[in-house]
């Protein structure tokens, strides 16, 4: 009978210490996550104070801002874009917070002088983890806009390597409104024709042993970066803790709106002798020269239990 007591007893002592240890596990994950957190407001905090030095002007065309941590390494980056209304060319800039939270860094803007930035200007996007590299890459179309009747939509990933932020392309699609008709075609990066399910699944094509998801994006103007809430829900969109509101702020360019019908004119019934002088019928005004899709059905939300929609819009239809 004693020594089933010592046997109890040293089980009982087992259990307490590994008890212990369950519980100082959990206190350093609990201190981990309050670290996390307090870290994420210090530089939040840091980049409202320079918000000052980081607004571009406004006076040619509207910029936009978002915060984010594009190549995942928990130093925050201040995002700058703007959207030229004709072209649809972008400019970019981006600052990271440094690694002693003190200061901010311009990324490098890599890309070809004749070349224009893929249109980041979006809500959300595919995004690819190589896991191998530990590498994060988002796609993003580049819609160039030669005419009101020609446009090259190239698919593109955009990645941050060594405080340069670039992109690799990967397919072209090319409309063009040839006497009242839309002729579309599509090439690879060199050149070469390809069928549009080799254009759509390009992307994917390229980084097909990475793993998939989609990334939210929450842009916000000059005038409502005035407090630090702001700032801080455009993080927590991008870092999947807060609810993306998907409203594109930018607006799109005259070229690509919709066009509403053109009313049927009525014409004046006037007993005779009167001469009747015809209505013209006035010029129905063209529609948008090319089809471009503005939300693609990724990143879809749903409620537990709840139905899933997945939602896809263009310029067109």
């Amino acid at each position: 009978m004693k020594k089933i007591r010592q046997g109890i007893n040293v089980l009982l002592i087992i259990a307490m210490i590994l008890s212990l240890g369950s519980f100082s596990v959990a206190s350093a994950e609990s201190a981990d996550v309050q670290s996390d957190t307090s870290d994420i407001s210090a530089q939040l905090n840091l980049i409202f104070s320079s918000i000052g030095n980081l607004k571009q002007d406004d006076s040619q065309f509207k910029w936009y801002y978002s915060v984010m941590d594009l190549n995942h390494n928990g130093q925050l980056e201040f995002v700058a874009a703007a959207q030229h209304p004709a072209d649809r060319s972008t400019n970019l800039r981006v600052w990271e917070v440094g690694t002693d939270r003190t200061g901010l860094t311009e990324y490098q803007l890599e890309k070809d002088p004749e070349e224009s930035f893929p249109d980041i200007l979006t809500d959300t996007a595919d995004t690819y983890h190589d896991t191998q590299a530990d590498t994060w890459s988002y796609m993003f179309y580049d819609n160039i806009v030669i005419s009101p009747t020609e446009v090259y939509t190239v698919k593109c990933s955009v990645h941050i390597k060594d405080g340069v932020i670039g992109y690799d392309s990967y397919a072209v699609e090319h409309t063009e409104l040839v006497n009242g008709y839309r002729n579309v075609s599509h090439t690879d990066n060199m050149g070469f024709p390809i069928s549009p399910d080799v254009y759509n699944a390009s992307g994917y094509s390229a980084f097909a042993t990475a793993e998939r998801s989609s990334t939210n994006f929450d842009w916000f103007t000059a005038e409502e970066a005035a407090n630090l809430a702001r700032l801080t829900d455009s993080y927590m969109v991008f870092a999947g803790q807060k609810e993306p509101t998907e409203v594109f702020p930018v607006p799109k360019p005259e070229a690509l709106q919709e066009t509403p019908a053109t009313p049927t004119p009525t014409q004046e019934t006037v007993p005779a002798p009167v001469i009747v002088t015809p209505v013209p019928t006035p010029t129905p005004t063209p529609q948008p020269a090319f089809l471009m899709i503005t939300k693609n059905p990724t990143n879809e939300n749903k409620k537990e239990g709840g139905t899933a929609c997945f939602v896809a819009c263009s310029n067109v239809y």
